[in-house]
């Protein structure tokens, strides 16, 4: 949905959080109905 916001964390293999990030869909380049991860430097890309 569009105008929703969304949080992500990225977790070490302790479960440390490494990196946090967040953000409203529709805005920098985050689409509707599209799963997110976050990459090792934090930023969020379409999971795979």
């Amino acid at each position: 949905m569009v105008g929703a916001s969304l949080h992500l964390d990225r977790r070490d293999g302790d479960g440390a959080i490494t990196h946090a990030w967040a953000g409203i869909v529709g805005r920098d380049g985050l689409n509707p109905m599209t799963w997110y991860s976050l990459d090792e430097s934090g930023q969020p890309v379409e999971a795979e």
